[in-house]
């Protein structure tokens, strides 16, 4: 009987090692990400077929309009990455045991949500750039610097949403987490003034907007290009709201990993 030789341990460090798994489980995420249409769908071709539509360059339509436009249109973009990728994504992989693998490996749980982090920083810088690239040679509207901090801004303020979204992925059940996760964009997008100006909503829900994370994320995506007199308000807004969800996705993985 041959006995199987047992595989030397690794003379790297744990560090090492830790930081070449992140990174394959990142590389593994984004290629997944570019994988599903749908996915695509929603978070490129969405907001550029929404600013082909209302926010290209027209008669009549201020040149500060069609700017505001799609920066408004570029923070929707993060707004279904974050709630696609971290909510209905996390749910399906409850379901279908990638979860439970992760769980009996030795890579922690955190490295996992690192690598989606990662992965969606990364996607969305993607989807951006696709936007952006659009809007100048589809309509001429290059921001310029005032662009690139936007980008910036908006990829940091969506740490909120990512928050968000990792906990619809525990909380909800993985059959209803496509349905919440639809419902939370449209809600957060539109009842933020992202999708139309505050002005053309309800008034009661014109009073709500201020208390949404999606309406600071606008305030700051905005900033470089119309200042913002109340920009460290609405981070701190964005801080408190990444904190607060942080803890209802920590306890939702725990009671998670407790059920099983």
């Amino acid at each position: 009987m041959t006995i199987p030789a047992i595989p030397a341990p690794s003379s790297r460090p744990p560090s090492a090692r830790l930081g070449a798994a992140l990174r394959q489980l990142t590389l593994a995420e984004s290629r997944r990400l570019t994988r599903e249409p749908m996915f695509l769908m929603g978070t490129v071709g969405f907001p550029v077929l929404f600013y082909a539509l209302f926010g290209l360059p027209r008669e009549g339509l201020p040149a500060e309009a069609s700017q505001v436009t799609l920066l408004n249109m570029a923070a929707f973009s993060l707004v279904s990455l974050s709630l696609f990728s971290f909510g209905a994504n996390v749910a399906a992989e409850r379901t279908g045991g990638w979860l439970r693998l992760m769980r009996a490996s030795p890579m922690p749980l955190p490295a996992y949500v690192a690598a989606k982090v990662l992965a969606a920083w990364a996607y969305g810088t993607v989807s951006l750039t696709l936007l952006f690239s659009f809007a100048g040679l589809a309509g001429g509207v290059w921001l310029g610097l005032a662009g690139l901090l936007a980008a910036l801004k908006l990829l940091l303020g969506m740490s909120s949403l990512v928050a968000l979204g990792l906990a619809l992925g525990f909380l909800v059940r993985p059959a209803a987490a496509t349905v919440a996760a639809n419902v939370a964009s449209l809600l957060l997008v539109f009842a933020s003034g992202l999708a139309m100006p505050l002005e053309m909503l309800p008034a009661g829900l014109a009073r709500v907007a201020p208390m949404l994370p999606t309406y600071h994320l606008g305030v700051v995506g905005r900033s470089p290009l119309l200042g913002a007199e109340h920009e460290l308000r609405s981070w701190g807004i964005l801080l408190g709201y990444t904190l607060a969800l942080g803890v209802v996705a920590a306890w939702a993985a725990r009671r998670d990993e407790a059920r099983e």
